[in-house]
């Protein structure tokens, strides 16, 4: 009898084991994806539909519901079009146990929405995006890169110093930051740099696969940008504002108000004059910060998309800089720092838009 419960016993723990779950890791309108007006599909009565964009790595999936039209976008990403008012999706597979979702609020027609879909054991705070060289063949070069998760949250932006110490341009101010985004686990390496633009485009200073690219103008980064995207066939990648910046360094979510990225100890976390007298060092050598992003703090200064301003004086909601200027941004400091305060999660300077310099690169965002 004992044998036969315990035969029993580690046959339903299998069943469970076996039987996890799909699980919705984010949902959220989107009020910049115009989609759901731009390709618009009508229900049976002709009122237009919401737009739900799924992000699910399962192959042959099924969506019920109160849904008009299904539609695969390529490898992972599917536009569900749900009839206005509808308050569930329920997304059917062969690998795992239906998934009914309820949405935290009813859908609404012409409005576009976001939702990811995670399988057991993917880790929902780091994501992997996958870019594809587009050779004439069904194979292709592929290149795999670690984005980390920073939260919506809102925090205190600027020179932390105090008033008599703060930058004039960088006076304290709160910022909301309304939804998540992912942000590079560590630079740009030249050996992304060189599958994205070639090696001839490589012009750093120190070279190595797995060195942060350097020798990089805002305008170099933004033909990067527009390169990289081609090779993405999910959501977008582009350079952090330098609020979305700011808050990733500072540890996102989980911040511990520390002096720079990770630590209150420099030598811990960064690559500087002091402790880098031959120059850049690999990326991911250093300790991370709070949310496991590395070297933002030191080894080579990283743009960001903003033209520079003074900051507000009032709390911001997702601050995009000015529409113009002359100046963008560089942030983070590098390894020929020799003032402390250059590596400040909080510290800014200026750069030229169109000029490269040694020891300035850059580092990614992704949204959906």
């Amino acid at each position: 009898m004992k044998k036969f419960l315990l035969l029993a016993l580690g046959v339903f723990m299998s069943v469970v084991a076996g039987a996890q779950n799909l699980k919705v890791s984010d949902f959220h309108a989107d009020g910049s994806d115009l989609s759901a007006a731009v390709e618009r599909v009508d229900d049976l009565n002709g009122e237009p539909c919401a737009l739900v964009k799924v992000s699910l790595s399962v192959e042959n999936p099924e969506f019920e519901g109160d849904v008009v039209k299904a539609v695969s976008k390529g490898k992972s990403e599917y536009w569900v079009y749900i009839v206005d008012g509808s308050g569930y999706l329920n997304i059917k597979t062969d690998d795992y146990p239906a998934l009914r979702y309820d949405f935290p609020q009813s859908v609404k027609g012409k409005q576009t929405y976001i939702m990811d879909v995670i399988r057991p054991g993917e880790n929902p705070a780091r994501r992997v995006i996958t870019l594809k060289y587009d050779d004439g063949t069904d194979e292709g070069a592929v290149y795999k890169m670690n984005m980390i998760l920073c939260k919506a949250g809102r925090y205190e932006m600027g020179d932390s110093r105090g008033p008599e110490y703060a930058e004039s341009d960088a006076k304290q101010h709160w910022v909301r930051l309304s939804r998540d985004f992912y942000i590079g686990e560590c630079e740009v390496t030249q050996d992304l740099w060189e599958f994205v633009m070639g090696a001839d485009a490589n012009n750093s200073t120190k070279r190595g696969a797995k060195f942060p690219v350097d020798n990089v103008s805002y305008e170099m980064a933004q033909q990067f940008v527009k390169s990289i995207n081609k090779m993405v066939s999910l959501g977008v990648l582009r350079l952090p504002t330098e609020a979305e910046w700011e808050y990733a360094a500072r540890g996102a979510h989980k911040m511990t108000r520390t002096r720079y990225a990770g630590s209150d100890k420099l030598d811990d976390v960064a690559w500087f004059y002091e402790n880098a007298p031959d120059g850049m060092h690999k990326v991911m050598q250093k300790a991370p910060n709070e949310v496991g992003i590395y070297d933002m703090s030191g080894n080579v200064w990283e743009l960001c998309q903003d033209w520079k301003e003074d900051y507000k004086t009032k709390e911001v909601v997702d601050p995009q800089g000015p529409d113009s200027g002359k100046m963008r941004l560089r942030r983070g400091g590098s390894y020929d720092s020799k003032n402390y305060d250059e590596l400040r999660v909080d510290y800014r300077r200026r750069v030229e838009p169109t000029r490269a310099f040694p020891a300035i690169g850059l580092r990614l965002v992704w949204t959906r």
